[in-house]
């Protein structure tokens, strides 16, 4: 059987390491299928996560099925055993929630449409290889300057 269970220990900021901007973007639409039921997925309460909690000790927890549990799911499939890549995109994927309501959230980089988003690919270049704060939030005002910068560069976005 299948070892579903995550990593024991993790230092969060610092396993949020650079990863390739297009598997990113991959994952990211993976996910969001996963989140809003477009596509099967594991039922996350098959999965299990072990905390290290100090001393030795150890806490078992598992997982709900909501949008949040599918998305971390299908990452956690499509990553296999590659869990820090996992963890890096999953810190990542989630701080692009604090993103919303910023200038990193709004035209041109998000178009928000009924029922869809349009978002640059920068904003996913950048959320991909971008350091978090110690907070585990992109400094927003950096990730907006390096977003210009990207897509300067990048005039075809991620499909080049």
């Amino acid at each position: 059987m299948e070892d579903k269970r995550w990593p024991r220990k993790s230092t969060l900021g610092g396993d949020a390491r650079p990863i390739d901007p297009k598997e990113f973007l991959f994952v990211a639409q993976l996910a969001s299928s996963a989140a809003s039921l477009d596509m099967p997925i594991t039922n996350p309460e098959e999965y299990e996560v072990i905390l290290e909690v100090g001393r030795g000790r150890e806490v078992g927890m598992r997982f709900n099925d909501n949008p949040t549990s599918r998305a971390s799911v299908a990452a956690r499939e499509h990553f296999g055993e590659r869990r820090e890549a996992c963890m890096s995109f999953l810190l990542r994927f989630f701080a692009m929630r604090d993103l919303r309501g910023t200038e990193a959230w709004q035209s041109p980089w998000v178009i928000e449409k009924p029922g869809e988003l349009e978002i640059n690919d920068a904003v996913f270049a950048v959320a991909a290889t971008q350091p978090l704060e110690h907070n585990l939030r992109f400094n927003v005002p950096a990730f907006v300057e390096r977003m210009r910068e990207w897509d300067s560069e990048n005039p075809g976005g991620l499909s080049d």
